[in-house]
């Protein structure tokens, strides 16, 4: 090892800190700091809204397998999608459906939230 070498590891190496080093590595984030976070925070929603969009599918299945024949049958669709089982629409039964509070909320009403948190995905992919 050149004698140069040698006196550099010994002396300028040896006076730096583990803080020093630490920043002096990560200082090639510093240009493109606002672009990691818009990174990880998009991979998260993302992540989110699939778990979320699943969740919502397997409740939708669930409410069909529970409806009995000839319940909703003979109802045609406009005035179901206006009915929804007897319950009116409102934006806040979404949230509550989303968070698991309304277990015996109308089919209309998940459909809603399932096409809502499709739309999410489906533009949060395509951006």
């Amino acid at each position: 090892m050149p004698v140069q070498l040698a006196e550099f590891q010994s002396k300028e190496l040896a006076a730096l800190t583990h803080g020093q080093l630490m920043r002096w590595m990560f200082a090639f984030l510093r240009p493109v700091k606002l672009l990691c976070v818009l990174a990880c925070v998009y991979l998260t929603l993302s992540i989110a809204a699939e778990v979320l969009t699943t969740r919502q599918m397997g409740n939708a299945v669930d409410h069909i397998n529970h409806l009995h024949h000839g319940s909703m049958g003979a109802q045609r669709f406009w005035p179901w999608l206006r009915g929804g089982e007897g319950k009116a629409f409102h934006l806040g039964n979404l949230w509550n459906i989303l968070r698991g509070k309304d277990a015996a909320a109308p089919l209309r009403d998940v459909i809603v939230l399932l096409l809502v948190l499709m739309t999410v995905l489906l533009v949060m992919r395509s951006a």
